[in-house]
């Protein structure tokens, strides 16, 4: 497993690239038809993956009441970058304030990414990425 920092500002995304893992039991699996998307984990007999490339990035609004009450901290989420290079299934792990994880939700979700890719078949797959969001307040609070 390697990873990758991607930073900028106030937030960072950690991209994991996750290798096939191989199954207990060999078990036929039907192919998925041409327009569905590829399945979770990169395809077998893909050795190397292509790291994605982030390509629009939107900072989180930082919302004036929160600020001005001192409330700052970081949100850390995890969701798949998918092969159109989207943001899907995100959730957040961690959160100093409800207010703060849902304005970085809605910062991540509108991230999009070049997909990461199979270097022997060129195909894009899906990868798996930590995304954090820094919250730090300009003034302490009755100043």
């Amino acid at each position: 497993m390697s990873s990758l920092r991607v930073a900028a500002g106030t937030v960072a995304a950690f991209v994991v690239l996750l290798g096939a893992a191989p199954e207990p039991t060999p078990t036929p699996t039907p192919r998925p038809a041409p327009s569905e998307t590829p399945s979770a984990t990169p395809e077998e007999g893909c050795e190397e993956i292509e790291a994605p490339v982030l390509v629009h990035r939107v900072e989180p609004q930082y919302p004036d009441f929160l600020e001005s009450q001192g409330i700052e901290g970081t949100v850390v989420a995890h969701s798949a970058i998918t092969t159109e290079g989207e943001i899907a299934d995100l959730k957040i792990l961690e959160s100093p304030n409800e207010t703060l994880a849902r304005f970085a939700a809605d910062a991540f979700r509108q991230w999009r990414y070049q997909p990461a890719r199979c270097k022997e078949s060129g195909s894009p797959i899906r990868v798996y990425v930590t995304q954090r969001a820094t919250f730090k307040a300009k003034h302490a609070p009755g100043k």
